[in-house]
C-alpha cells in the first residue's frame, strides 16, 4: 500500500524519479503492461486518452507506463509498441523492462498480471492498486474523481486569440 521509489530513465533518455513527482504534489498513474500483451494493446489508448483528458502531466495526475515484458522489452520495442498502438510518442515517459529497469519496478511494485493500473497518492500511499478492467478512458474518471482529481485539457502553450478584426 505503500510506493516504492526509483529513478529511471525512459526511451528517450529521460530521467524521473517517483518521490519527486509525489513530493511536489501530484499524482501519479502507472500502466504495468507488455509490448506482446493483446488486453495491453487494446487498453493503452485509453490510457492515453486520460493522459490527455487530466492535462498532459502538467496537472494533478503524472501518467507513466512500465514495460515488464522479458526478455525482449527493451527501448526499441517500446518505442515501436508506442508506434504502433498510439500512433508515436504518447508524451508520458515510458520505461522498458530492459533499459529503463520496467522489470524492476513491476518486482516492485507486485504485479501479478498485465494491463495493470495503480494510482498513488502525493503521500506515497498507492490508493488504488488494481484498476482494471479499463473499458474506455472514463473508467480511469471512476478512480480519480474519489481522490478529487479533475479534467483539465493540455496546455498548448499558445495564448487564445478573443477576437480578430479585418481592417
Amino acid at each position: 500500500t505503500t510506493a516504492v521509489d526509483f529513478t529511471e530513465t525512459d526511451i528517450h533518455g529521460n530521467t524521473y524519479n517517483l518521490f519527486s513527482i509525489l513530493n511536489a504534489g501530484q499524482y501519479v498513474c502507472m500502466d504495468f503492461y507488455a509490448t506482446w500483451c493483446v488486453p495491453c494493446q487494446n487498453t493503452v489508448p485509453y490510457f492515453k486518452q486520460a493522459y490527455l483528458n487530466y492535462g498532459c502531466n502538467t496537472a494533478q495526475v503524472v501518467f507513466m507506463s512500465v514495460s515488464e515484458g522479458q526478455p525482449a522489452d527493451n527501448n526499441a520495442a517500446v518505442f515501436a509498441f508506442d508506434s504502433t498502438y498510439l500512433g508515436g510518442d504518447p508524451g508520458y515517459p515510458s520505461f522498458s523492462s530492459v533499459e529503463g529497469n520496467g522489470s524492476q519496478i513491476t518486482v516492485s511494485y507486485n504485479i501479478q498480471g498485465l494491463p495493470s493500473y495503480i494510482l498513488i497518492a502525493p503521500n506515497h500511499t498507492i490508493v488504488e492498486q488494481q484498476m482494471f478492467p479499463i473499458a474506455s478512458a472514463a473508467t480511469f474518471d471512476t478512480y480519480f474523481f474519489p481522490q478529487g482529481l479533475t479534467q483539465m485539457p493540455c496546455a498548448t502553450g499558445l495564448n487564445e486569440v478573443k477576437s480578430l478584426t479585418c481592417i
